[in-house]
């Protein structure tokens, strides 16, 4: 009893009408359409669907289901299967987990440069993991193609997919909430269906339904179905009978009505929660597709299944919820059972086979056990969450001596710990220690929950895991190493920097696992280059990169070209630098190694950074905390926001500084854990300049202190030796600033190849004791090297005790060169000083009808920090569109 009229929906439509229309104008964004089950959500969103498909825009459009949310990316990969192009045909030509979000933001991107795409995913709050991590990806990066999303959800649903709506809609996109009608649309709703003007006896029925057009209509249906209304004086009048009140009361009205064998067949094809074949149907009743063939007729079931292509699906999920519930419990778990033998024996989805299996109580059987952990091993990868469900459903039905108890709660604490459940890891880890398990086992616990709270930033508990594992006899070679691995980097950012080194070394040489050894070599490479032994840094990193390069597999995973790149950069080989590090982010995107995408851009930033590049470095590190959002790790976001705040305030910036330690501070406060030159060195610069030199010394205790143990700051920023210098001494602390030049001079002299820790000794000294000669010395030695910024502050120190006015002027314009401001400068609306040189460059290539990645490969940036300066470029110029930047461009370019 659907109606195309929009009764009641003008203005729902109108957003939605203004959305389509931006797209095929070549706008992209995106839209949440939210509201209660029958509200006409996904009315709305197919009349989008068809007025972008007349307009010429692709249109992808599918309803997900409950059954996908342990089907990795089958919600996102099945909405984009569903349009009519050939450039999406492998996604129905293959495993849709085999696509990486990635690949699909190459293909949309290249799509939308030819004609705008419109991508539809209906009851989205039933998305499985990796469509929302593709989501929660895809939906920002193609923020500046011509991609609309549309989002249709039941709001508080929450789970994965219900935070990442509400994420997006926190971040800026639209949401269109559909409300109950008005009572003069109820009025006009029920004239529609009855097809006569209805009187005050309907209406008050009506009412009841909450304005809900579902109800409303299954409620009509309902009275029209057992007679109740009749038409008077042109009007349609209730007449006697006991009405239904509520929505499921009519449809249970309406299934009353039927033949035993039609509700037979409706409760049947409930159990599938997704449309059904007859045959599968028939598999369930023990009878023949045949004959249930009459009773699956439109006028048996009185309109509750409709064709879906070559199966039957319920008129609205809600209908087949109310049929569902119908259904006996034990009479349900059974049909389950039956319908997971159904699937498995058609070559279904194992994914589907085991969500049938947990909705039908304990998995007492072997076989069922076992098909449950296979269905988990195949979705582990991608969907540890969902995987981690699958077997802890399996052990409900185990007994508290069941062997296999153990064995299948240690399989599923990593997957809990990885899918960020680390309170439910830890429970159910220590209930599998308690039973007693074998050293292996136990050490493999261990190694899971070790590595994820690595991960989530919990260090100090990561180096509690590695030694429990460690500490058991006869733990396998390649389990052993790998958890010293871990353990290496977890002491690291502890601050136990010679026991990182030796569970480092440990990982090494035990030689049983190449992964293990890579990533041991780069926690050596971290401690030496915080001890101050460069060299040593630089060949632990050129180590781990040939080993990987020689094992392939799981140590190029890894990725070692990051700390490769992170210490040629402290050597002031910034070329050499860079290359490593384009290199590596490349090998990164063709592997799907989503995970090291904010890591790169760390470490790029502090390369650009060390070049004296603020406005790049800037845009580049906003881009790995936008990264290191979507993907939800939320650990690789606080460093940097720690390089987000020292580079604005370098740039005249103290607000925007002020709100990246705010961000900052929200992250740490959860019990991340950062190297303190990454948290406690940012906070001090803030504090120093806003609230004077003591609360910042009182940030910078525990660095003075460790300074002449751990020179790494120094090391990463030369020019902050004599800062620390100047704050000691606005602070009346010289013993701190006497610290600080003994560490700069013993870094100098053990690396006496770098120009730059020479001139950071001599700055620091020569502002310690006002030595002119020091500062000449520091000046020369910063002309040898690449630090610009550094070079500019030991020329105004000279400038100021030497009175030359040629150092201060060399200076001034050194830190313009680099955008460094002692004060904001001040922004002239819609001029060409408003846009960075590289926002310039990206905007001259979007002027060429480039795309982002072919942008990115221009300019040797990744394609989300092209995203990311687009961005930025629309909020100066006050634009919104690529059309709209290309224009003014060309104008501009014209003119100048």
């Amino acid at each position: 009893m659907q109606t195309d009229d929009l009764i009641g929906r003008e203005r729902e439509w109108a957003a939605l009408a203004r959305a389509v229309a931006a797209t095929a104008g070549g706008r992209g964004g995106c839209v949440v359409l939210s509201g209660p089950p029958g509200i006409g959500k996904s009315h709305l969103a197919h009349r989008a669907a068809r007025v972008a498909g007349r307009a010429g825009l692709i249109v992808a459009y599918r309803a997900a289901m409950e059954v996908d949310r342990t089907a990795p990316l089958f919600s996102l990969a099945g909405a984009l299967a569903k349009a009519d192009v050939p450039e999406l045909a492998w996604l129905r030509g293959e495993r849709p987990e085999q696509s990486t979000p990635e690949r699909l933001g190459r293909v949309l991107d290249d799509l939308a440069a030819d004609r705008p795409l419109l991508v539809i995913v209906d009851d989205a709050q039933w998305m499985d993991e990796f469509s929302v991590l593709a989501v929660r990806t895809l939906v920002p990066r193609l923020a500046s193609s011509a991609v609309r999303w549309l989002f249709v959800r039941r709001p508080g649903t929450g789970g994965a997919a219900g935070d990442a709506l509400d994420d997006l809609v926190t971040l800026g996109a639209e949401e269109i909430v559909v409300g109950p009608l008005a009572e003069a649309d109820v009025e006009r709703l029920c004239a529609e269906c009855v097809g006569v003007p209805v009187d005050a006896t309907v209406l008050a029925q009506a009412d009841r339904c909450g304005g809900n057009p579902l109800w409303i209509t299954s409620l009509l249906a309902g009275m029209r179905a057992e007679g109740q209304l009749a038409v008077v004086g042109g009007r349609a009048t209730l007449r006697g009978g006991d009405v239904p009140t509520s929505f499921i009361g009519a449809a249970q009205q309406r299934l009353r009505g039927m033949p035993p064998e039609a509700r037979l067949l409706l409760r049947a094809g409930s159990v599938f929660a997704r449309p059904f074949r007859l045959g599968e149907a028939a598999a369930l009743l023990a009878q023949s597709e045949e004959s249930l063939w009459a009773f699956a007729e439109d006028d048996v079931t009185d309109g509750m299944l409709v064709p879906a292509g070559d199966a039957f699906a319920f008129e609205h999920d809600m209908l087949r919820e109310v049929v569902y519930n119908t259904i006996p419990g034990p009479l349900r778990d059974g049909l389950h059972r039956k319908a997971a033998a159904v699937i498995s024996a058609s070559g279904g989805l194992p994914t589907e086979v085991a969500d049938h299996l947990m909705k039908a109580g304990p998995a007492t059987a072997a076989d069922q056990a076992e098909l449950l952990r296979t269905a988990a091993a195949g979705i582990a990868a991608l969907a540890p969450g969902a995987a981690a469900n699958l077997y802890l459903h399996a052990v409900g039905g185990f007994g508290p001596l069941d062997p296999r108890r153990a064995a299948f709660t240690a399989e599923a604490v990593p997957l809990l710990a990885s899918a960020g459940r680390l309170d439910e890891a830890r429970r159910h880890g220590e209930a599998a220690f308690r039973s007693g398990l074998d050293a292996t086992t136990a050490a493999r616990l261990c190694l899971g929950l070790a590595e994820a709270c690595k991960h989530a930033g919990r260090n100090d508990e990561a180096v509690d895991y590695t030694s429990r594992g460690l500490s058991r006899g006869g733990v396998a070679p390649d389990v052993r190493a790998r958890l010293c691995a871990v353990r290496a980097h977890a002491l690291f950012y502890e601050g136990e920097l010679s026991e990182a080194d030796r569970a480092g070394a440990e990982a090494h040489t035990i030689g049983a696992d190449p992964g293990a050894a890579v990533f041991g070599l780069t926690a050596r490479s971290l401690v030496a280059a915080a001890q101050g032994r460069l060299a040593d840094a630089l060949a632990h990193a050129r180590t781990a990169v040939a080993l990987a390069d020689d094992a392939g597999g799981e140590a190029v995973h890894r990725h070692p070209q990051i700390w490769l790149g992170s210490a040629l950069t402290m050597v002031d080989r910034p070329d050499e630098a860079e290359r490593v590090l384009r290199a590596g982010r490349a090998e990164s995107t063709l592997l799907g190694t989503g995970w090291s995408g904010p890591l790169w851009h760390y470490y790029e930033a502090g390369l650009l950074a060390a070049r004296g590049d603020l406005p790049d470095a800037i845009g580049t590190a906003a881009a790995g905390v936008e990264l290191a959002e979507q993907q939800a790790v939320w650990q690789l976001t606080v460093p940097l926001l720690g390089t987000l705040i020292r580079l604005s305030l370098l740039r005249g910036d103290p607000a925007g500084a002020r709100g990246y330690a705010e961000k900052m501070r929200e992250r740490t406060r959860t019990g991340i854990t950062a190297a303190p030159e990454d948290v406690l060195w940012p906070e001090a610069l803030l504090a120093w300049q806003e609230d004077g030199p003591e609360p910042a010394v009182s940030h910078l205790r525990p660095l003075y202190q460790q300074i002449e143990d751990r020179p790494v700051l120094i090391g990463q920023d030369p020019g902050a030796a004599a800062v620390l210098v100047r704050i000691a001494i606005a602070a009346g602390r010289t013993e701190l600033a006497e610290a600080v030049v003994r560490a700069a001079r013993a870094l100098a002299g053990r690396n006496p190849d770098l120009p730059s820790l020479a001139g950071a000794a001599a700055h620091a000294e020569g502002l310690l004791r006002g030595d002119v000669t020091l500062l000449r010395e520091a000046v020369g030695r910063f002309r040898q090297g690449p630090r610009r910024l550094a070079l500019a502050a030991a020329l105004d120190d000279l400038a100021a005790l030497d009175k030359k006015p040629g150092a201060a002027a060399e200076a001034a314009e050194l830190r313009e060169a680099c955008g460094a401001a002692a004060v904001p400068r001040q922004r002239r609306n819609g001029s060409r000083t408003d846009l960075t040189p590289t926002e310039l460059r990206v905007a001259a290539q979007v002027a060429r009808g480039r795309r982002n990645r072919e942008i990115a490969a221009e300019l040797f940036v990744s394609p989300h920090t092209v995203d990311t300066h687009l961005r930025h470029i629309y909020a100066k110029l006050n634009i919104n569109n690529r059309p709209a930047l290309a224009t003014w461009y060309t104008n501009h370019h014209v003119n100048t």
